[in-house]
Formats: structure tokens, C-alpha cells, sequence
């Protein structure tokens, strides 16, 4: 008795730290309280805009201006999320002072919530901008889109 007691005692716990272990699930991304980084396009005739919120804990969600609503997308690689938020300072996207949206038009947003004042720093741009400047924007862009699942 004391052996069935000791093991259900020791398999209860093992399911307890294993599920404090695992990070948290957000539905949306307004209940998010670390940093973000919110990125998409628009433009065209329709104006249509698509946006993806990357979470710094690997959640993506979608959303455009057809529906309002989030939709969860696969969660990216921890890692892989972590050099995404480190290569904002690094290659400088948080220096960059645009706002020049074209007919099309990109933009990347970043919100770090942790901070009391909830700092948020916006880029819009168009192709053929600032060339310099486009060229970085344009990499993290890029590595920013690789995130998102290939639709099928």
C-alpha cells in the first residue's frame, strides 16, 4: 500500500512540473506582456492589410482588415525567435525614423510592454524609399516572413 502510495505521490508531481515547465499559451496577442514585434503589408486598390504578431515566446498570430479576429499560426522555434529579436538592434531596424508608405507599402512594429511606458517603435515604407535603409529593412523583413507557415 505504502509502494502504490509513494508511486501515484511521485507520478502527481513529475505531471505537476512538467506542466509548470511549459510557457504559456496567449489566445491573442493584446494579452501578451513582453515584447512583439508586428509586421505586414498593405496597399493596393482593395487597401486590404495583412498583419502577423511574432510573441518573444515563439506564438505567431494572423490578422487583416478582412477579419479583425487573431488566428494562432505555428509556433516558431524559441531560438530561432530569440536571434529574431536580437537582430532588431543589431542590424539597426530600431535606429531606422520612417514613415513612407507607397501605394504598397510594408511595415514593422515593435512593442516592448516590459517597460512601464510600453515602448513602441513603427516603420512604414515603400519600395524604392531610402535604399540604405531599405536594404536592412527589407533583410529583417525577410527573416520576419520566414516565420510564417507556408499556406497550402
Amino acid at each position: 500500500m505504502t509502494k502504490l502510495f509513494i508511486t501515484l505521490l511521485s507520478f502527481s508531481l513529475l505531471l505537476f512540473f512538467y506542466g509548470s515547465c511549459r510557457s504559456t499559451k496567449y489566445q491573442s496577442p493584446t494579452d501578451f506582456p513582453d515584447r512583439q514585434i508586428i509586421f505586414g503589408s498593405g496597399g493596393g486598390i482593395a487597401g486590404l492589410v495583412k498583419t502577423y504578431t511574432l510573441l518573444e515566446n515563439g506564438q505567431l498570430f494572423k490578422s487583416s482588415t478582412m477579419d479583425s479576429t487573431y488566428t494562432a499560426l505555428k509556433a516558431s522555434d524559441k531560438k530561432r525567435v530569440s536571434q529574431v529579436f536580437n537582430n532588431y538592434t543589431f542590424m539597426g531596424i530600431d535606429k531606422i525614423n520612417m514613415n513612407a508608405p507607397g501605394n504598397m507599402y510594408y511595415f514593422i512594429e515593435y512593442k516592448d510592454k516590459e517597460d512601464k511606458e510600453a515602448k513602441v517603435h513603427k516603420i512604414t515604407w515603400g519600395l524604392g524609399e531610402s535604399p540604405q535603409e531599405e536594404a536592412n529593412l527589407n533583410l529583417f523583413y525577410s527573416q520576419l516572413l520566414s516565420l510564417v507557415p507556408k499556406s497550402k
